[in-house]
């Protein structure tokens, strides 16, 4: 099966977990055996997640878009290299492992401008202050912790944090919108018990509340 109908495949919601470890199980294998072929493969599979990343952690710092664009891409090979391949969940690892060298980039960018990533443009134009600094910090808490999968904090991410409409993100990950809304509900459910917080009421799908803040 060509590379692209499974990527396809795997992007659908009634994909079931044990076929996505199973796929990306043959993937970090091969990937280990031939890095340059099956890296660039495992890669293209991933693209849709690495893309959303890249458009988050890069949010604001269009001048240095590339770098952080090679940063996540680094993060994820790196974890492709090193990964158990009978290890669940290895679809969630990587995108993780992306995700974090994507965010340890823009901090370092930060440090090297002398101000904080909490400090910066984008999270004051947000009006978020989470209990770590950055609200994609606890997003990715909460993956590592396996409280959201990263579809979940994806979604909750693009919405809440990010202002896009849930009509939209219903549409790009293929569900109707109602069964958007009931996963995002659920997911942030289990999120605010994690943090230890109620989430605000919700009436519409215009004005998104804010993550739960510290205590």
């Amino acid at each position: 099966m060509p590379l692209n109908e499974i990527r396809d495949l795997l992007a659908v919601r009634s994909a079931s977990n044990e076929l996505k470890d199973a796929v990306w199980s043959l993937l970090v294998r091969r990937a280990n055996s031939d890095q340059d072929t099956w890296g660039i493969g495992a890669a293209g599979v991933m693209m849709r997640g690495l893309r959303s990343i890249a458009s988050r952690v890069a949010r604001g710092a269009e001048s240095h878009r590339n770098d952080l664009q090679s940063e996540i891409l680094l993060g994820f090979y790196e974890a492709l290299r090193t990964l158990d391949p009978n290890a669940r969940g290895l679809a969630g690892l990587l995108w993780w492992a992306a995700y974090r060298r994507g965010i340890a980039a823009r901090q370092a960018e930060h440090d090297a401008a002398g101000y904080s990533l909490a400090d910066s443009d984008v999270l004051r134009n947000q009006r978020i202050k989470p209990p770590e600094g950055h609200p994609d910090l606890v997003l990715i808490r909460a993956v590592g912790d396996g409280v959201l999968d990263p579809g979940e904090a994806e979604l909750i991410g693009d919405t809440r944090v990010g202002g896009h409409r849930l009509t939209a993100a219903s549409q790009r990950i293929g569900m109707s919108y109602a069964s958007c809304h009931k996963r995002r509900s659920r997911a942030e459910q289990r999120l605010a018990r994690y943090l230890g917080h109620r989430l605000p009421v919700q009436p519409d799908d215009q004005d998104p509340p804010l993550l739960p803040t510290a205590a």
